[in-house]
Order: structure tokens, then C-alpha cells, then sequence
């Protein structure tokens, strides 16, 4: 049997989608910049407005496309591998038709584990995944929940948007199985080119989210977003400090340990090596099942 997919090609179309999210970005940030900027109010800015918010809104919706077909891409590429090893294994191992019908139902039940987990030779590694989209699966029933759905959301002052944000960062708690001690809600200062929707901060187990996102009911799968994806930090943190408590596979652990230990920043380090560290694809990846 042949196989003609050349791996590295898809690769190297994975990196060129990458690039390609970091240029969308930085027009979206300029878009940004450019709607804060307005000061006049009339009927004719207040259009303006609404209009860049829509462009950052596409944009945006394009980002998250690019980002699922990267995504994809290195999945693709990582079952095309694994395929191509069980199969010519199974051709080795197989001498008679009785055992090759019992090799390809063992195939078959392996290639729908791994499809359900995107990984198939490390059982611990694809136990975790499991408990992950269990666990995400729990966190999207709370925000079809009428207290916390977009419905409930667009009808709600921003001060009554701080309240649900409260209360869900309460529940989101209980779903992480972690202990966090605060949530500011606050203006946040980002680097020039560059909007930061929310942080977590370990050293006192808090989360700060964006004010300047509640006025507009347009951002609530971001702000929902950014609530997942930076409580995610938050449970990465707990499971690094006390391993024991959680059902993470070793390799895990250890990759976000060090990742936690040599963490890579935008404005020091650069925003592909700040996208493609383990904990924020882990974040992003959780987030993306959640919202």
C-alpha cells in the first residue's frame, strides 16, 4: 500500500494560516483604535461606529475560522500519520482472513475513540479529553441557562452585566472544580495594536475582565469567551499545584508546569510564540468547546 500525503506540506499550510491570523488581528485592533477615537457624537459617528464594530465583529468570526482550520490542519495531519502506522501494522500482524476481520473491528473501534478525543496512542492523555468536553459541555448548558444566556445578556444594563458576570464566575467554579478568590471588572490598558478582553493572575487567584466590553451586547460570546478561557488558566494553575486532586495525565502536568515556569509574552517574546505556548492553545482549544 502507498501512501502519497506528503505531512510536512499541510504543515507548512498550518504555519502560513498562522501568519495569516496575526495580520487579521492587527487590522482588527486598528479598527479598534480608530472606533475609541471618535469623539463626536451625532447620528453620522454613532453609524460609523456601529459599522467598525461589525468589521471587528467579521473579523473576529475570521480569526476563529482561520484558527479551526490550523486546527485542523495539524489534526489531519497527526490521524493521516497514525492511520498510515496502524494500518501496515495490521497488515503485518494479519495472515489469515479470520484474524484480518478481528484486527480491522479493533481498528475501527480505535479510530472512533480517536476521533472523539483527537488522540488515539495515549490512553491517559485521551481519558483527560474526554473529561474536558464533559466538563465544557457543562459549562454551555450554564450559558444556555436563562440567568446567563446572550437573550438575558442583551436586555441587561452594564451594571446588571457585572452582576451576571459575578454570579457566573461563581458557577464556572464549581464546573473547573477550583477555588478562585475575585473577579474585577475594570477598563484594562493593552499594548499599542492590541485589545486584551480579560487576565487571570495567580498570585492571587483572581480574574479581571474588560469594562469596556459590557457596554456593547455585540461582545458577549467574547466576554463568555475570555470568561472560559482565562478560568481555564485558573484551573491549569490548580492542577500544576496539586496534581493529586485532578484526573490529568502526567504528560500534562508536566507540560504545563514548565510552560507555567517559562511563560512566553507578547510583549517580550512576540504573538506567535504567546499563541502557540501549551497553556494558551489548551486555553483557546477548551474555550472554543465551551463558547
Amino acid at each position: 500500500m502507498e501512501f502519497d500525503i506528503k505531512p510536512y506540506v499541510v504543515k507548512d499550510c498550518s504555519s502560513n494560516f498562522d501568519n495569516m491570523i496575526q495580520q487579521v488581528r492587527s487590522v482588527k485592533d486598528g479598527v479598534g483604535r480608530v472606533r475609541r477615537n471618535i469623539s463626536i457624537n451625532s447620528a453620522s459617528t454613532a453609524n460609523i461606529r456601529t459599522s467598525l464594530r461589525n468589521s471587528q465583529n467579521n473579523m473576529e468570526a475570521l480569526i476563529e475560522k482561520l484558527a479551526s482550520l490550523e486546527n485542523g490542519l495539524d489534526v489531519a495531519v497527526d490521524l493521516y500519520l497514525s492511520c498510515e502506522r496502524n494500518i501496515l501494522g495490521q497488515q503485518n500482524n494479519n495472515t489469515n482472513s479470520s484474524s484480518g476481520r478481528k484486527g480491522l473491528s479493533g481498528w475501527w473501534s480505535n479510530f472512533k475513540e480517536w476521533a472523539s478525543t483527537g488522540v488515539w496512542d495515549d490512553p491517559d492523555k485521551a481519558a483527560r479529553i474526554k473529561r474536558d468536553k464533559a466538563m465544557a459541555k457543562e459549562l454551555r448548558d450554564l450559558l444556555k441557562s436563562e440567568r446567563f444566556s446572550k437573550k438575558t445578556w442583551k436586555k441587561a444594563s452594564v451594571e446588571e452585566r457585572k452582576q451576571i458576570l459575578t454570579e457566573l464566575f461563581a458557577e464556572m467554579q464549581r464546573i473547573y472544580g477550583i477555588e478562585l478568590t475575585d473577579i474585577t471588572i475594570q477598563p484594562i490598558e493593552a499594548e499599542p495594536g492590541y485589545i486584551t478582553y480579560g487576565y487571570y493572575m495567580d498570585y492571587n487567584k483572581s480574574m479581571c475582565i474588560n469594562e469596556d466590553l459590557l457596554a456593547d451586547a455585540g461582545n458577549y460570546k467574547q466576554i463568555m469567551d475570555t470568561m472560559a478561557h482565562e478560568m481555564r488558566h485558573g484551573y491549569q494553575h490548580a492542577v500544576v499545584e496539586n496534581p493529586d486532586a485532578f484526573q490529568v495525565d502526567p504528560g500534562t502536568v508536566t507540560e504545563w508546569r514548565n510552560n507555567i515556569q517559562n511563560y512566553k509574552r507578547i510583549e517580550t517574546d512576540g504573538f506567535k510564540a504567546y499563541r502557540d505556548q501549551p497553556i494558551e492553545r489548551d486555553a483557546r482549544k477548551f474555550a472554543g468547546w465551551v463558547v
